[in-house]
């Protein structure tokens, strides 16, 4: 057996290819006690710049990486600090950030509302439309006979479905009037 050769240096990729990194797409939110800080720190840089940015890398805690590991961009949620800035650069704002998320969630109900309230109109229209009486129009006297003959013996073969007697006794043959 060859074994394969190591690729040399100068045939492997520095990037990869897009047909691995196409299928992954978005930002991971951190959880709620990271994200508050992410909120801050964001609206502080994009107040104050990318300096300030750098003077909290340089502290002791930017240094030690707990409270502000996001602002590393190994960080899984880096992405999601950078479109904060980006967020707070363009004129966004908590607070209408909140505003927009309740009034999306306002119309989702409404929208839900009156889904369900489609529903229930379809259901009691349903309802009303299976209680009508259901009119047979007139038929001529021979076809009318020979219906109830043929209702009659359908009875008769569902009652001797269930007893064994019945099922042996030929069913009688009924006569037009």
């Amino acid at each position: 057996l060859v074994a394969a050769a190591a690729p040399a240096a100068a045939d492997v990729p520095l990037s990869v290819p897009s047909t691995f990194s196409s299928g992954v797409s978005g930002t991971i939110i951190p959880p709620p006690e990271i994200r508050a800080v992410v909120h801050k720190t964001a609206l502080f840089v994009s107040k104050n710049g990318r300096a300030f940015e750098a003077k909290i890398l340089a502290s002791a805690q930017g240094q030690s990486g707990g409270k502000f590991a996001f602002m590393d961009p190994s960080s899984p949620f880096y992405g999601y600090y950078e479109a904060r800035i980006r967020f707070y650069e363009e004129g966004g704002t908590d607070e209408a950030e909140a505003e927009e998320k309740r009034l999306k969630a306002e119309a989702e109900a409404a929208a839900s509302a009156e889904e369900r309230a489609r529903k229930e109109r379809e259901e009691a229209d349903r309802k009303q439309a299976s209680s009508r009486p259901v009119t047979v129009p007139p038929v001529d006297p021979v076809s009318a006979s020979l219906f109830r003959a043929r209702g009659t013996l359908q009875q008769r073969a569902e009652v001797a479905a269930g007893d064994p007697q019945q099922q042996q006794q030929p069913a009688p043959c009924v006569a037009a009037p």
